[in-house]
């Protein structure tokens, strides 16, 4: 919530006002997401019928760029000749009607060294996606765009994304989605760090492209951190999970000077000490595509079908991609008057939501006081409740299941404010702990009601009582 006012009213705001407000709310997002920041564990599950990387490369390394201003601009064949000599090539996304202008030059001498060419906002206000309609008059622009610069990628301004609306892009891929990332005036994100398809009607669909590293801005800017230390480790882990390291480095924010930086800069030295981190750790280990590469293969050998040793050469089934982005990249909450770790099986679907693409978040009972109130199971992220199930008479029964609808009710309607869920998952008994999900309901979640017990039944049985008793009724 505090991240939207923030970024409506950004572009009011002189920078140093701007950088001590987000320094302000990264601190405290950062204390409340230490669980799914800079690694989420739930994004790091392969997806259904992954085939791995071309040549049997460990994970992708893809080097990408924002150019915000003219700064950004004026250091774009600097950064280029940087990663040229260390053996990288990188896309740089351009403003079309910001505040600078991009010379054909430009874009013929990056193209010329096997650089990318990206397309990135339209005017970076914010505004994009403010009203459905104008976004189908922006789209054409930013079409005319693309066609003129030979682009096949975007990205929005802000990390903005309302993957339905580029639906009306004429774009092979689009990078403006990340793994986890609750800086971001959209905090919900894909929550995986492999590239998906998004399907759209009647036109096919395009690649999703999320980051996968932490932006340059946040790290060095807000964050304020003195070292890439927290990119060779997440580097780290998406190496161990066979996923793709997708990094956005800005550079507006590179300085190229030694010692004289600015305060919006922060030393070029550390973007280059990753590379040479991945380059001499992980040498011959990684594949490092062109944004535009990597979405052509994934197209080719995902969506369209590859031979699948495992099915005889026979190919995947085209529609396997389409079908998993459904779940890919949403959330769902479940919630269980129960012992997640010991009730298999809410703990057997919730885990196959996250090998779906979803992230998960449960809240249950707490089985002792040593259990945190949050640990993440199997990608699962569980929260255990302060309450603990006694067995006794009627009225302690109604008190601990009223107790747990209410902390149930806060929960969801807390995260709410900053998440979208796209399905609440509610396990009786009680039966009527469905009604916890109102909050997300309203922000247009299906609720399930699973009944694994009929309880006025049970209840009736347990403490003979009669059918017109007001507890079953």
């Amino acid at each position: 919530m505090l991240n939207h006012i923030y970024y409506r009213f950004k572009p009011l705001l002189p920078w140093r006002l701007r950088i001590k407000l987000r320094r302000i709310l990264a601190r405290h997002r950062r204390k409340s997401a230490q669980s799914i920041w800079p690694i989420n564990e739930a994004a790091g599950f392969t997806p259904a019928g992954w085939l791995g990387w071309p040549e049997g490369k460990k994970f992708a390394l893809v080097l990408t760029h924002d150019v915000e201003g003219a700064m950004g601009l004026a250091k774009c064949l600097h950064l280029m000749e940087m990663e040229k000599r260390m053996g990288f090539h990188s896309s740089f996304n351009f403003i079309p009607e910001g505040e600078y202008e991009v010379s054909a030059d430009l874009r013929k001498e990056l193209m010329r060294h096997d650089f990318e060419i990206g397309v990135h906002d339209l005017r970076h206000d914010g505004k994009l996606f403010w009203h459905r309609k104008n976004f189908s008059v922006n789209a054409s622009s930013i079409n005319g765009y693309i066609r003129k610069w030979g682009a096949a990628g975007f990205r929005a301004g802000f990390m903005l994304h309302d993957l339905e609306c580029l639906n009306e892009l004429e774009i092979e891929y689009d990078a403006s989605t990340f793994d986890t990332d609750p800086f971001e005036p959209q905090p919900e994100g894909a929550h995986t760090i492999f590239p998906f398809w998004v399907p759209r009607p009647k036109r096919g669909g395009y690649v999703e492209l999320p980051y996968t590293l932490p932006q340059d801005s946040t790290m060095f800017l807000v964050l304020q951190e003195k070292s890439p230390e927290i990119w060779k480790k997440k580097l780290d882990w998406i190496v161990s999970c066979g996923g793709m390291a997708l990094i956005n480095v800005h550079p507006d924010y590179l300085g190229f000077n030694g010692g004289k930086l600015k305060s919006s800069e922060y030393p070029a030295a550390f973007y280059e000490e990753f590379l040479k981190y991945a380059a001499e750790k992980y040498g011959g280990q990684y594949w490092q595509p062109l944004p535009r590469q990597l979405s052509r293969w994934f197209r080719e050998t995902s969506v369209l079908g590859a031979p699948d040793p495992a099915t005889n050469g026979k190919t995947v089934a085209g529609d396997l991609p389409g079908l998993g982005q459904v779940f890919q990249g949403a959330s769902t909450a479940v919630i269980l008057y129960s012992y997640y770790a010991t009730d298999p099986r809410p703990k057997r679907e919730a885990e196959a939501l996250v090998r779906a693409g979803m992230e998960v978040d449960v809240l249950c009972l707490r089985q002792s006081r040593s259990e945190p109130w949050h640990e993440v199971i199997n990608g699962v992220n569980v929260f255990h409740a302060p309450l603990k199930r006694r067995r006794a008479g009627k009225v302690v029964y109604m008190a601990q299941y009223g107790w747990f609808l209410l902390c149930a009710f806060l929960f969801l309607a807390q995260r709410s404010f900053w998440k979208r869920y796209r399905l609440v998952h509610v396990h009786n008994m009680p039966d009527f702990l469905v009604f916890s999900a109102l909050a997300p309901k309203l922000r247009g979640a299906k609720v399930i009601l699973d009944l694994h017990d009929p309880m006025p039944e049970l209840f009736r049985s347990i403490y003979r009582l009669p059918e017109q008793h007001f507890v079953v009724r």
